[in-house]
């Protein structure tokens, strides 16, 4: 383990861990991610413990009033560890600046690439229950494996960022609001925690495939196929061209 990471990790412990919890996370091996998510789950316990021991209020005409079956909720701060807030602080300038979100509750949840970065992601659960589905079907295994019998030649096509490449509509994006230290920001795309972003992405992208027979995608990844060179080249320059004419961007890095 590196000197850098038991470094961060001991600084999130001593600014986050209650004692007793600290203790526990000490007694064995843990990632940097679990000890994260460790703290925020006990912090979140600690906070619904308090509310429920708050007296509640009857409203008056409590029926009458109620227009909606799923009413305006705001759920508790959940704090970033001091050690975490400057890459943070770049993560929200980096969506900033490239018009993924924008400055204005849903929580923030971190999340721990393999290269050491950190993805933003929201706490969701709460606004999926007013979010209506598509239920649009993803393909399974057994699609991709009957259309691929008989080909010989194979590319994958990554995009990059997939989600935040698909805009959300101006009423959809309040739902989308988050608090950190740094003030409310709101998402201008769609993003990880929306529980039907698999579905709407993965119609929008057959959409845009439809002419091709010998290309399928799993959401975001892209696969060619072909029984020839020279067919699986062809469609690979022009699934290229569709995707570079509608503006959508692809992972060079991991597209093989």
């Amino acid at each position: 383990m590196e000197i850098e990471e038991i470094c961060l990790k001991d600084k999130i412990l001593d600014s986050w861990a209650p004692p007793e919890l600290k203790k526990k996370l000490l007694s064995k091996e843990h990632s940097l991610d679990e000890i994260v998510e460790a703290c925020q789950a006990e912090e979140q316990i600690n906070k619904q413990s308090e509310a429920m021991q708050k007296p509640t209020v009857e409203a008056i005409n409590k029926i009458e009033a109620r227009k909606a079956k799923l009413e305006p909720v705001q759920q508790p701060v959940r704090r970033i560890p001091v050690a975490l807030e400057d890459k943070v602080a770049v993560k929200l300038d980096e969506g900033l600046k490239r018009d993924i979100i924008e400055s204005l509750t849903s929580l923030i949840v971190l999340a721990f690439k393999e290269n050491g970065d950190i993805r933003l992601c929201v706490d969701m659960r709460l606004a999926n229950k007013a979010i209506r589905r598509e239920n649009y079907p993803l393909p399974t295994f057994e699609s991709f494996m009957t259309k691929l019998r008989g080909a010989r030649f194979f590319s994958r096509l990554d995009l990059k960022d997939a989600y935040h490449q698909q805009e959300l509509d101006e009423d959809s994006r309040e739902i989308t609001t988050f608090i950190t230290p740094m003030g409310l920001f709101r998402y201008k795309r769609l993003m990880f925690g929306v529980n039907s972003a698999p579905e709407i992405f993965q119609s929008h992208l057959e959409q845009l495939l439809v002419d091709f027979p010998n290309v399928m995608n799993y959401i975001e990844d892209v696969i060619i196929f072909g029984e020839s060179q020279e067919e699986h080249d062809k469609t690979v320059r022009d699934v290229r061209k569709v995707f570079e004419e509608n503006n959508v961007l692809l992972n060079d890095q991991k597209c093989v």
